[in-house]
């Protein structure tokens, strides 16, 4: 037969009477602990998951400023280019007035210097006719004033039609 000692029954009674009162004060704070544990890790969980979502809108929003910024960029460029070139057709339309103008100028000073040369050597050239003139009446011996008159009215003539 089997036969229990009252020993072996003292010590069920003493492991079963500690596994109580371990689990009514031990086991009920480490559980509580632990659960407590697991809430804070959770709730680190959840703030880590709302954190990240906020960083995803932030991180939305500063892409959409940032193609904000380049179309402004990109529109403040070419709003700039077109200035530019304005400006350089109006530089380079200024200049091309200046310089056709300058161009007139110097065309207009060319013929007035050319119609002054003219009209010089037309003077030079009467006088080498009077002084010629005069040579040859003295050579023949009178002046002849009429000669001389007529010469220097055609001369006077020709002066006036061409000036």
């Amino acid at each position: 037969m089997l036969r229990i000692d009252i020993d072996v029954l003292y010590t069920v009674i003493n492991l079963l009477v500690l596994y109580f009162l371990m689990k009514k004060f031990l086991f009920g704070r480490i559980d509580r602990v632990l659960k407590e544990r697991e809430k804070l890790i959770r709730k680190n969980f959840d703030d880590a998951d709302a954190a990240k979502a906020d960083a995803e809108k932030e991180k939305a929003a500063i892409e959409a400023q940032r193609a904000g910024i380049e179309e402004e960029r990109t529109r403040m460029l070419e709003e700039s280019r077109k200035k530019a070139a304005a400006e350089y057709d109006r530089i380079v339309g200024d200049a091309g007035r200046k310089a056709a103008s300058i161009v007139e100028q110097a065309k207009t000073r060319a013929a007035r210097d050319a119609e002054d040369q003219k009209k010089d050597t037309m003077d030079h050239m009467a006088d080498l006719v009077v002084d010629a003139t005069w040579k040859l009446s003295a050579k023949e011996g009178t002046p002849d004033s009429r000669l001389y008159d007529t010469f220097t009215e055609q001369l006077q003539k020709e002066a006036a039609s061409a000036g």
